[in-house]
């Protein structure tokens, strides 16, 4: 059950959160915006001048005016809670194309300010691969719902099962993660994963699916050191591409 009405906006640097009206709410800015709408509710995303509009499949629309903003410093994040309480965080490139969404377990995987400088990684929460949403054609870009109900690739970094990453551990090059292939992978699929910093900034490294990868049923790779910087902190997520 959707509730349409109002949001929670959290401003990412103080993590103070208010709710507000939606009809009230005009050009936020470096702010989470959670929504009381289950996943399988959305029929579509688009952008239409800056503003994010969302089609339900009862036919209703959401519209966060302002959402989208150019810069990385200022941008917002969108979460979707839906009726079991989970959080889908949707994920996206400036500018806006597509969203990928990623379940979380708490709002601070979504860039709100932990009142830390520990260098800590959050892979999909340790564990959760994001879900791939495909953008639509027209009228500057759109995307269909996400399906949390679809099997997801699992991502795993083994040496970051307490949560943070040091110097040590990155002393053989860099940061070994394993994804588990989704039911259906095949040869010629890409693996997708993107790290992200705490400044919006996004790496992304793929691989292209063997035989042998599908047959071994996950595929492992290793982010460089280089992508990764002393006190920061990142989120890391996976999804697979069709050929």
């Amino acid at each position: 059950m959707s509730s349409l009405n109002t949001v929670t906006v959290t401003d990412k640097a103080t993590g103070q959160s208010a709710a507000r009206e939606l009809s009230a709410l005009r050009n936020p800015v470096a702010s989470v915006i959670t929504l009381q709408i289950d996943p399988e509710e959305v029929a579509a995303f688009e952008q239409q001048a800056g503003d994010l509009v969302i089609t339900l499949k009862s036919g209703e629309s959401i519209v966060i005016e302002g959402f989208f903003v150019s810069g990385e410093e200022q941008r917002n994040e969108l979460i979707l809670q839906d009726s079991q309480g989970l959080l889908w965080w949707g994920q996206y490139e400036i500018p806006w194309n597509e969203f990928w969404f990623t379940e979380i377990s708490t709002i601070e995987a979504a860039g709100v300010e932990k009142g830390s400088s520990a260098w800590w990684l959050v892979a999909g929460v340790l564990g959760a691969g994001a879900i791939a949403v495909a953008a639509g054609g027209g009228g500057g870009g759109g995307g269909s719902a996400p399906e949390p109900e679809k099997a997801r690739p699992t991502l795993v970094i083994p040496e970051a099962a307490d949560g943070y990453i040091d110097a040590d551990e990155l002393a053989d090059g860099g940061v070994e993660v394993r994804v588990g292939l989704v039911p259906g992978a095949r040869e010629g699929d890409t693996v997708v994963v993107e790290v992200r910093g705490g400044n919006g900034d996004i790496q992304v490294q793929e691989h292209v699916l063997t035989w042998d990868d599908v047959a071994a049923g996950a595929v492992e790779l290793q982010l460089p050191e280089d992508l990764f910087v002393d006190g920061a902190s990142y989120e890391v997520v996976a999804r697979v591409r069709d050929a």
